[in-house]
C-alpha cells in the first residue's frame, strides 16, 4: 500500500471518530445493564441528602443482592415485647418496607428493586446470619429484656453460602464500635451482631422487642435496566481506613437526561424524572403541558386525557399508539404509559404538537415554545 492511500485511510479514520462524537452530543447514550460483580459499590437512594452506599455481595443471572455498607438509623424492632422478636411483624420489617423504601429511594431506583423472597412481597430485608455465613466461632449470648443481663451463652457454628465475598473488614472500618446490626435467625427471630472479628469469633445477642439496633437493610435489584434514562458509571475510588486507604470500584447512578429546561426556565421534576424506553423519550404529561400553556382534563372511567391549547385540541388514551389533534387522528411512535402513578408521553409529540420545539445536549432537554 502507498504512502498516500495509507494517509488517506488515516484520514477518514479521523473524520469519522470525530463525526460519530459530534452525533454523540446530540442523543443520549443508552444503558442496557448494570455492570456490577460481587465485592463492588454501587449508588442508590440517598439519606440524610446523602447517597446511600450498597455493597454488591452476591450475583445470580440477572439479579444482584446489595447490603447497605452504613448502618442506616437505631430502632426496636418492635414498640413493645420481652421475648425475641420475630421478622413477621414487626415494626423494623414495617419501617423498612414503607418508610425507608418510600422516602429514600426515587420512583426510578424503586423499579430496580425485586422480591427478596419469591415467596412475600418485601423488597428490603435484614441479612440472615445464614447469609452471611458466619461459621467461625460463632457465640450466641441469651439476654434479657434490659439488654444488659446476660442468662446464657453458648457456641454454635453456621455455614451460610447465600452472600460471596462479604468483606466484613470494610464494614468494620465503617463503624468505631465495630460490627452492631439487626439480623435474622434461622426461625426468624432478630438478633443483634456485635463485635465481629473478621475469620476470628462473631457474638450474637438475641434481641428482645423493645431493643434498639442499627439496621444495615439488604435489597435485590434486576440489572437488566428497562428505563435507559439510567446510568451507571463505574470508576475507582479509594476508601479510607486506619492503616491508609483500600481502592474498590464504584458504580455512580448517574442519569443520561437529568434537567429538563422550557423557555429557558428549569422543570421541577421532582420524581417524575424522564423515562427512556425502547429509544422514546417520555415526559410527564401534565407538567410539561401545563407549561407549555396547556389545560388537562382526564377522564378516569375510559382513561381519556384531552390535552388543550388555544385552538388545538390534543385527546389520547392511556396504553394506546394512537391520537386525535383536533378530530384527526395520527400514530404515535410510542403508547401512552403509566409509570410509578405518573402519566408519561412521548416527549417530542406533545411538545411539537403544541407549537414547540426539542433539542437535546449534554444531559439537558432544551423546550423552546414562543405561542
Amino acid at each position: 500500500m502507498s504512502v498516500k492511500k495509507r494517509k488517506k485511510g488515516y484520514r477518514l479514520g479521523v473524520y469519522f471518530l470525530i463525526w460519530s462524537f459530534l452525533c454523540s452530543l446530540g442523543a443520549p447514550v443508552y444503558a442496557s445493564s448494570i455492570n456490577v460483580e460481587v465485592g463492588e459499590f454501587i449508588t442508590l437512594g440517598r439519606i440524610n441528602k446523602e447517597p446511600l452506599w450498597w455493597v454488591v455481595v452476591h450475583k445470580e443471572k440477572d439479579v444482584a443482592t446489595l447490603m447497605c455498607f452504613s448502618t442506616i438509623t437505631q430502632m426496636a424492632c418492635n414498640k413493645d415485647g420481652k421475648e425475641a422478636a420475630k421478622w413477621e411483624g414487626s415494626q423494623l420489617k414495617k419501617y423498612l418496607n414503607e418508610t425507608f423504601y418510600k422516602n429514600n429511594f426515587t420512583a426510578d431506583e424503586r423499579a430496580l428493586l425485586v422480591k427478596y423472597n419469591a415467596d412475600d412481597e418485601d423488597l428490603v430485608y435484614i441479612p440472615s446470619l445464614t447469609e452471611l455465613g458466619l461459621d467461625k466461632d460463632t457465640f450466641v449470648k441469651k439476654i434479657d429484656s434490659t439488654g444488659k443481663n446476660i442468662i446464657k451463652t453458648n457456641k454454635v457454628s453456621y455455614k451460610g453460602t447465600a452472600f460471596q465475598k462479604v468483606d466484613f473488614s470494610l464494614f468494620k472500618e465503617d463503624q468505631e464500635q465495630g460490627l452492631d446490626f439487626a439480623l435474622r435467625n434461622s426461625d426468624n427471630t432478630l438478633s443483634r451482631l456485635i463485635n465481629v472479628k473478621y475469620k476470628d469469633k462473631v457474638s450474637l445477642s438475641y434481641t428482645s422487642g423493645t431493643m434498639k439496633s442499627s439496621i444495615r437493610p439488604v435489597i435485590k435489584i434486576n440489572t437488566q435496566l428497562t428505563n435507559d434514562n439510567l446510568l451507571f458509571t463505574k470508576k475507582e475510588i479509594e476508601l479510607p481506613k486506619k492503616d491508609g486507604t483500600k481502592k474498590v470500584k464504584l458504580n455512580e447512578l448517574k442519569y443520561n437526561i437529568s434537567k429538563v429546561y422550557i423557555n429557558s426556565v428549569p422543570l421541577d421534576l421532582g420524581e417524575a424524572t424522564p423515562q427512556i424506553l425502547e429509544g422514546t423519550t417520555y415526559v410527564p404529561l401534565k407538567l410539561v403541558s401545563e407549561k407549555l400553556g396547556a389545560k388537562i382534563e382526564m377522564n378516569f372511567i375510559n382513561q381519556a386525557i384531552t390535552v388543550t391549547k388555544n385552538q388545538t385540541v390534543i385527546m389520547v388514551n392511556i396504553g394506546s399508539k394512537a391520537a386525535t389533534i383536533n378530530g384527526k387522528w395520527m400514530d404515535l411512535q410510542a403508547p401512552i404509559i403509566i409509570f410509578d402513578e405518573v402519566i408519561y408521553v412521548p416527549l417530542r409529540f406533545i411538545v411539537e404538537e403544541l407549537g414547540g420545539t426539542v433539542n437535546y445536549k449534554n444531559g439537558t432537554i432544551e423546550i423552546r415554545s414562543d405561542k
